[in-house]
């Protein structure tokens, strides 16, 4: 399958469920599923699924088959123009560690996701890390979506637009002795359970916030 995907920049997926060790799709592609696409990865290196610069994702459910594998997600680190949509990602868990996410996104930009549906991904469904800028998030949903923004470093998330989810917790988390590493993010037209703010240049508009 990776062989296959290697060979072209733009690739249809059929209809069926492919078994992988991992799932790397390559720069400049774009992978278009045709109906109920599945792809489940089983492999023991992490990560599983690592997208790549200037590429495009859409109509993909993705499974990771593999609970317990540390470090397990979808990977997007320093990469550029990546956009993932009406996929499904689901199964990236490590039950013991809790090192293991659906979407982790760290240093890199221009990163689009949108109409997406997370379930069963186990410290958080998206992590933005750090040195990530120009973020679009729209329309997502999940059983428990939950969107982890956690610098770790001085190098400033920035440029962030959430708009038309349903989410049920966002964290906010500020690196105490550098502070305002979150910078210029808006927050619209969403549904959250759970909002955990700990200081960040956030602006929030007709959003419906329980707790």
């Amino acid at each position: 399958f990776n062989t296959a995907i290697a060979s072209c920049k733009r690739l249809y997926v059929n209809a069926g469920t492919y078994l992988l060790d991992r799932f790397l799709p390559e720069e400049n592609q774009e992978l278009i599923g045709i109906g109920e696409a599945i792809i489940k990865v089983s492999g023991t290196t992490t990560p599983l699924v690592e997208f790549k610069s200037n590429s495009k994702i859409s109509n993909l459910d993705i499974r990771s088959l593999n609970p317990g594998q540390e470090w397990n997600r979808c990977d997007i680190t320093e990469k550029s123009n990546v956009t993932i949509e009406n996929c499904k990602i689901s199964g990236f868990v490590d039950p013991d560690n809790r090192n293991s996410w659906g979407i982790y996104i760290d240093k890199s930009s221009n990163i689009n996701i949108r109409n997406c549906y997370f379930d069963n991904n186990t410290q958080s469904d998206i992590a933005i890390v750090e040195n990530s800028s120009n973020l679009t998030i729209e329309d997502c949903d999940g059983t428990q979506l939950h969107i982890n923004f956690e610098p770790n470093t001085g190098d400033p998330i920035n440029n962030v637009s959430i708009t038309g989810c349903k989410i049920y917790r966002i964290d906010m988390q500020e690196n105490d002795l550098l502070k305002n590493t979150i910078q210029n993010m808006t927050i619209k037209d969403c549904t959250i359970d759970i909002f955990c703010y700990d200081g960040a240049d956030v602006t929030v508009i007709d959003c419906k916030i329980k707790g």
